[in-house]
């Protein structure tokens, strides 16, 4: 039990490590979509739980080529945004419960040069792997007052975009646009007037999963309700082996920095390296 939520936190390493078919009546499942919450795919270079690998890899790309390449490789990479069996999940969540996605992304737009927003492009994605969420009570919650600051700022690394965004709800998702998941939550709740008898949250981070319970003890103590929580923290990633092969990265970045740019798996690349010998 930890008592800054009053909820025990518990660990799965897969979706299929969480019995779905016991989830109380009026509950709203939220799920985390992000790319650490992949296990089933052979592509680390953007997939990794190595938060620091992963950007030291975008900073070569960006000083030796600018956005045109980072553009590039955020429209040609393998990027899945969830396990895939979450699609069978929620094809059998949806008939009797309601569920939504909760994501820290942001919804604006990277560069001048990309045609979709961060929003359109994970949706896009979301459906083409067959995920979709059935919840519509927050889409017309207005919540372009709440905007990041120093207090409320997820990631205070991450670059500016050319286009800002702003928290939004759409197809189900709640884009956070890099603000505290329990703020947008709770803010969201309030201004919509929808509180469920159960929150039942899926995440990899556990400051996520301690912002929504503090933000629901909050609700709860102010309007006087009694939402319960159940917390589940996704460690498939953590615990599986992520390490980075510096020559493997070094023959992506070759590829990727080529012209024309080409992006390479983790195993075409080893593949090329063992080739060689």
């Amino acid at each position: 039990m930890d008592p800054a939520i009053g909820s025990t936190v518990w660990s799965i390493s897969t979706f299929r490590d969480f019995d779905f078919k016991n989830i109380p009546p009026n509950s709203l499942v939220v799920f985390d979509i992000d790319d650490t919450l992949v296990v089933e795919d052979n592509m680390k270079v953007m997939q990794n739980a190595n938060a620091e690998d992963r950007r030291s890899f975008l900073s070569s790309i960006r000083d030796a080529e600018g956005e045109s390449r980072i553009n590039f490789l955020y429209e040609n990479i393998t990027y899945k945004l969830t396990e895939p069996i979450l699609h069978d999940i929620l094809a059998d969540l949806r008939s009797n419960h309601t569920c939504a996605a909760l994501t820290a992304r942001r919804t604006g737009k990277a560069s001048i040069s990309q045609k979709q927003t961060v929003l359109e492009v994970t949706l896009g994605t979301l459906s083409t792997l067959g995920v979709s969420f059935n919840f519509d009570r927050f889409e017309n919650v207005d919540m372009s007052d709440l905007t990041p600051n120093a207090q409320t700022t997820i990631n205070p690394n991450l670059r500016p975009f050319e286009v800002e965004g702003k928290v939004s709800t759409k197809d189900g998702v709640i884009f956070c646009n890099n603000i505290d998941k329990g703020i947008v939550l709770g803010a969201l709740f309030e201004r919509s007037g929808f509180f469920p008898n159960t929150v039942i949250y899926i995440d990899d981070s556990m400051k996520n999963i301690l912002d929504v319970g503090c933000a629901l003890a909050d609700i709860n103590r102010r309007y006087d309700k009694s939402i319960k929580y159940q917390c589940y923290r996704y460690q498939g990633v953590t615990n599986a082996d992520n390490s980075v092969d510096p020559k493997v990265v070094e023959k992506q970045l070759e590829y990727l920095l080529a012209d024309p740019p080409r992006v390479l798996k983790d195993i075409e690349a080893a593949e090329m390296l063992t080739e060689i010998k």
